[in-house]
């Protein structure tokens, strides 16, 4: 047996031994000096000993019974504010900067990160600064070998910040700010601004949009603390990592409620804005998208578990006539009301039995009008038909309302998909997916095309019409050790 299991016992024994030394030792003594005087202050102490005990005893019961009555009053929800770091709630005191409110703070802390980068070269040896991307692929470059950037999400979360009492509420926050380095890849610049394109653009190094920062307040009601609210921008999705493709990513700034148990599955309901200011109205000011996500997940059906979605979205009509920067458009551009609903179902199988965390996920969803399966604006339907219409018409004259009307309105998408991964073995890993997707908004493709307006241009135009696009692809894993592996890529659509 080893030293260290071994050791309490040893602690335990000469403890209790000291102590029977103890009691003989007093034995001794009082057998040896029994006077009178000795055996009353003998008596004294004991008397005072059984005070003090049944005095704690009595603060004890005190304690008690107030929780008791606490647990038995007429309100639902945990009212705390505030608890030391041992979950104690501080008596009449807001918070105070000592020792015990910074240990209840660094206790819950937790750092984590995402870090991607990599360099490139190609076939005839030479070096690249460029992602690889199929034409039309959606979700942009596979991630492979096709990530051009060093890219770092840093995820900072504190939990339980009043503490960590079951009689508080349990709020946590978390931040994710991105640090992107990508404007030059040469070997030791040490140049400000790092090379040319470092100086062209001020810096290599960028703060990137903030991804997540959200605050969360679960055990707010007594009888059903896995209730949990929260509120922020956070990743709200569901995708395929292998090809950063969300096909359903409802993302961004919202507020919502999760965990509401219905004894069959949990509802999660969200309320998410999207915002874009690329074109800007004098009576309705930017263009904003309304969604409203309701999911009804963890639903046991089969071998696996069930989840509903059913989205909701509104976008207000007007005639945009400024950028973003505030300039006049040279034709304003003009959008009616969209409204939006569609849905679907997400399965997945937990196929555990043939290997740790494998699964298989199935999806399908149809969506209609604005609906489509984001929480952004959208204003690249607009943007496009705008740059359509200019391109087909060189002669609309400057200050003539470009009209997309319905085009918003009239959009379909529906999609549908499986995503398997099978971890076999702790040396050998698999990914295996497909996807396919249709929309009738029409999309973005390159054309080179001589036009009065934009001579021999290279434009990206919107060519109306219904898309079907199909993708697949696998990822095989080598372990090498538990966090290095050897692995490739192979897709196509």
């Amino acid at each position: 047996m080893c030293l260290a299991s071994r050791f309490p016992r040893l602690l335990g024994f000469n403890k209790s031994y000291v102590v029977s030394l103890a009691l003989l030792a007093s034995g001794a003594i009082y057998a040896q000096n029994s006077d009178s005087s000795d055996l009353s202050a003998l008596k004294a102490r004991m008397q005072e000993l059984q005070r003090q005990y049944e005095d704690r005893i009595s603060n004890l019961d005190a304690k008690m019974q107030a929780l008791e009555s606490k647990r038995d009053s007429g309100s639902i929800l945990n009212t705390h504010v505030l608890a030391d770091a041992d979950g104690k709630e501080y008596d009449g005191k807001g918070p105070e900067l000592d020792e015990s409110f910074l240990k209840s703070l660094t206790r819950n802390f937790t750092f984590s990160a995402y870090v991607r980068t990599g360099v490139m070269f190609n076939g005839s040896g030479g070096g690249g600064d460029f992602h690889f991307e199929i034409p039309d692929n959606e979700g942009g470059r596979p991630r492979l070998g096709n990530e051009n950037d060093t890219y770092m999400e840093l995820t900072f979360s504190q939990a339980h910040m009043l503490g960590d009492n079951p009689d508080l509420m349990d709020v946590s926050m978390t931040f994710t700010p991105v640090i992107r380095y990508s404007r030059n890849r040469n070997t030791f610049v040490t140049g400000i601004g790092g090379g040319q394109n470092g100086r062209e653009n001020g810096s290599d190094f960028e703060f990137a949009p903030i991804r997540q920062v959200y605050v969360e307040m679960s055990n707010v009601f007594k009888a059903a603390p896995e209730i949990t609210f929260w509120g922020g921008e956070r990743f709200y999705r569901f995708g395929i990592d292998p090809m950063d493709y969300f096909w359903l990513d409802m993302s961004g700034y919202g507020a919502g409620v999760k965990n509401i148990n219905l004894g069959i599955g949990d509802i999660f309901v969200a309320y998410l804005a999207g915002l874009d200011n690329d074109f800007t109205s004098p009576t309705d000011g930017s263009f904003y998208k309304h969604s409203l996500d309701v999911e009804w997940r963890h639903i046991p059906l089969g071998p696996g578990d069930l989840a509903l979605v059913g989205i909701a979205n509104y976008e207000e009509g007007t005639t945009f006539t400024k950028d973003f920067n505030g300039n006049t458009l040279r034709n304003p551009i003009h959008t009616s009301d969209a409204f939006g609903l569609g849905g679907g179902a997400i399965y997945q199988f937990d196929l555990s039995a043939i290997g740790p965390k494998s699964f298989l996920q199935l999806y399908a969803l149809a969506g209609f009008g604005s609906t489509n399966f984001r929480a952004g604006t959208d204003i690249g339907e607009l943007q496009g038909f705008d740059n359509a219409a200019l391109i087909r018409n060189p002669s609309i004259p400057a200050g003539a309302v470009v009209n997309a009307g319905n085009a918003i309105q009239n959009q379909r998408a529906f999609r549908a998909g499986a995503f398997f991964v099978w971890n076999a073995n702790p040396c050998f890993s698999v990914g295996v997916w497909g996807f396919w997707l249709q929309d009738s908004a029409g999309f973005r493709q390159l054309e080179s095309f001589p036009n009065p307006a934009f001579p021999t241009a290279t434009v990206l135009r919107n060519t109306a019409g219904t898309r079907n696009l199909y993708e697949a692809g696998i990822r095989p894993y080598i372990w090498i050790t538990d966090n290095i592996a050897i692995q490739g890529q192979i897709y196509g659509g």
